[in-house]
């Protein structure tokens, strides 16, 4: 799922979002657009797994692409993982605002996402590239995930209170 064209994606608190397990789907926020995804203490947003019986690496994960410095200033670049988006705006990301504004994650868990690719390898629960410092990303879990629990491609962010979590190791979001 792509979200394009400067469009706002605003997701609930306690809404659970299912990636889809035959596709290994992925939700990418395209730059320009935002995602609005405010959970609470109490109601945290969740992604999650189609699949009856879940399992790490059963849908793509969240691919967010801003418009902030990647590697010199006004330089874009194409997400290479093999996203099969209908234009190839949709996968571009970089650019000079180091203050840009993809939305909002804030109190949200990500689980059982990275897929595996032939191609690219395991996909990353999050992955952000090119994102601004306006972007909150605030008390995120990303849980029993196959590839990297985030990637960070440049850009300008604040992450605060981040966990990653293991099969093997619980923690949780203060």
């Amino acid at each position: 799922v792509f979200v394009t064209d400067s469009a706002t994606l605003t997701i609930e608190p306690g809404t659970v979002i299912l990636g889809d397990f035959k596709t290994n789907g992925t939700l990418t926020i395209s730059r320009g657009s935002k995602i609005i995804a405010e959970g609470t203490q109490t109601d945290p947003i969740i992604f999650s797994s189609s699949n009856r019986v879940k399992k790490k690496g059963d849908w793509g994960g969240i691919f967010i692409l801003g418009d902030a410095p990647v590697n010199k200033t006004g330089e874009e670049w194409e997400m290479e993982y093999g996203l099969n988006p209908s234009a190839t705006e949709s996968i571009t990301y970089g650019g000079n605002d180091s203050e840009s504004n993809s939305g909002i994650l804030k109190f949200v868990r990500i689980e059982f996402a990275g897929k595996r690719t032939k191609e690219f390898g395991y996909f990353n629960g999050l992955t952000l590239a090119g994102i601004g410092d306006k972007t909150v990303l605030q008390n995120i879990m990303i849980n029993t995930c196959q590839g990297n629990a985030i990637s960070v491609i440049g850009g300008n962010i604040n992450i605060e209170k981040f966990v990653s979590r293991s099969e093997e190791h619980t923690s949780e979001l203060q």
